[in-house]
């Protein structure tokens, strides 16, 4: 689209690989400088090379610029976003905060997937959920549903009359 040779896209490449946590806002930004530039491969590696140097800041970014335009960095965060309806502001913070976590991603995705399925609101319980992950203190779950509450336990009378409803022994 912008006459970008091979080197170039390698360079462009290796600089995004070592930036998973401004991804979306570093595509976003060199879309829109390179369609306005008189050159855009002559301006894109000006903006490698401060990309290279840790000085390239992305433009805008969020508050009322044009909705999409970025795409997530992982089709599972996209899949989660469009099963639960988590609009692009989340998506981009989902996106920092599971860039930062990167050795627990497989596990944050599946736990993020069981406890948005029983919520009333994903949306909501998801700005809770990126909260602890942001203050460190998100925990993915194991296996399990967990339920609604997460504290009751097997004692609560509605838990065990279902299970006698339904047959289920305690073993």
């Amino acid at each position: 689209k912008y006459g970008i040779d091979d080197r170039l896209r390698d360079r462009l490449e290796r600089a995004l690989a070592s930036r998973q946590s401004t991804f979306a806002d570093d595509m976003r930004s060199l879309h829109e400088i390179l369609a306005g530039a008189r050159s855009p491969p002559g301006l894109l590696s000006v903006k490698l090379r401060e990309m290279e140097e840790g000085t390239f800041a992305p433009k805008g970014g969020g508050k009322g610029g044009p909705r999409g335009g970025g795409g997530p960095s992982r089709p599972e965060v996209l899949d989660l976003c469009d099963k639960y309806g988590i609009d692009d502001r989340l998506r981009d913070r989902l996106e920092r905060a599971l860039a930062s976590r990167q050795s627990t991603f497989a596990d944050d995705m599946r736990s993020l997937h069981e406890i948005l399925a029983g919520a009333r609101s994903p949306p909501g319980l998801l700005s809770v959920k990126l909260r602890e992950m942001e203050e460190g203190t998100f925990a993915p779950k194991g296996g399990g549903k967990g339920g609604p509450r997460g504290g009751g336990g097997p004692s609560r009378p509605e838990v065990l009359d279902l299970c006698d409803k339904y047959g289920i022994d305690d073993r």
